[in-house]
């Protein structure tokens, strides 16, 4: 089924970048917390927020198709849920060994009930919660019921500012939403259109003017400080739209059976989770050496990814272990 879509390989590239794009998306948001980005690095940060969650979430969408329900929920909570407690878990320990914080329930409520360590993780199985509804019959003006109102409320809480993001994340398919239903569609509108279409895809002109437009208005308000307007998300959406599709056509342009981008992508999550962890010490060398320029943040994503790439392939080995991580 898969290969009626984006290619099996293609959709791990697209993984791998994302995860990749996370990684090199929080070393610059570290240093811009020490250090205020300038010009091409605070450009580079705005593109970067606008496409890697907004991808992952999309793939996730276009991998998501009719099953087994029991099969199909099982998967997601052994593959998602239970690495999210273990990551949160260590990331608990971290905070109470090394960052002086003290152990009460208020941090539990954080950590575990309203997801503040790793909010993606129920994010997605929020989506992943609702996406049989798309399976249905009337699944089809469900999904755009849902959408509609996602894009609705964007504007709502541009204007009034949502107190949080709610117990398990639930405010963030507000803003996830449309990448999860982009990347669902997609699939089902290549399934219509037949294998040719896959390998005979390619950007049209009037396609690559209209996300290039989309992309540079959302630069300009993002670097102006325009975060706070009603049109800032709609734009951002449109943007982040147009960047993944535009990702989608660039994973055509890599051979077939790249091992190390399917390796990367087979361990999307694991890096997004493992980030958190490594990122604070790979800083505090880079603190020492006194070495804070923006720049810095390019080597750091390559020796965090090579050590979580490490880490990955240890845990792979223990059996147990290694379905505490979601590494299969």
């Amino acid at each position: 089924m898969m290969k009626k879509t984006l290619r099996s390989s293609r959709l791990d590239y697209l993984k791998a970048a994302a995860a990749v794009l996370v990684v090199l998306g929080h070393a610059l948001t570290y240093i811009n917390n020490t250090a205020s980005l300038e010009g091409f690095w605070k450009a580079l940060e705005s593109l970067i927020y606008a496409v890697h969650v907004p991808l992952f979430f999309a793939v996730a969408g276009n991998l998501c198709h009719r099953q087994p329900l029991g099969s199909f929920y099982k998967k997601k909570l052994l593959r998602i849920f239970v690495p999210f407690l273990t990551f949160t878990v260590l990331k608990l320990l971290y905070s109470v060994a090394f960052s002086g914080q003290a152990l009460s329930a208020g941090l539990l409520k954080d950590a575990f009930i309203y997801g503040t360590y790793y909010w993606f993780c129920y994010a997605i199985l929020l989506m992943f919660v609702l996406a049989p509804l798309m399976w249905k019959r009337g699944g089809e003006a469900v999904s755009v019921i849902i959408l509609i109102i996602c894009l609705v409320l964007q504007v709502v809480f541009t204007a009034k500012g949502p107190e949080g993001y709610g117990p398990f994340q639930v405010v963030q398919i507000v803003y996830c939403y449309p990448f999860f239903f982009a990347g669902y569609w997609f699939r089902q509108y290549m399934e219509k259109r037949g294998e040719k279409a896959v390998s005979g895809m390619s950007v049209k002109i009037p396609a690559l003017i209209i996300g290039a437009a989309a992309v540079s208005v959302y630069l300009y308000i993002d670097m102006n400080g325009m975060d706070d307007r009603l049109f800032y998300f709609p734009c951002r959406t449109a943007a982040s739209i147009a960047l993944i599709a535009g990702a989608a056509a660039l994973s055509g342009l890599i051979p077939e059976g790249v091992k190390t981008l399917s390796f990367l992508g087979g361990i999307s999550l694991q890096i997004m989770l493992f980030d958190s962890l490594y990122k604070i010490l790979l800083f505090k060398v880079a603190e020492r050496i006194g070495w804070m320029h923006p720049a810095v943040s390019i080597p750091i994503t390559v020796i965090d990814i090579l050590l979580i790439a490490v880490t990955c392939i240890l845990i792979r080995k223990l059996p147990y272990i290694r379905t505490l991580f979601g590494i299969y």
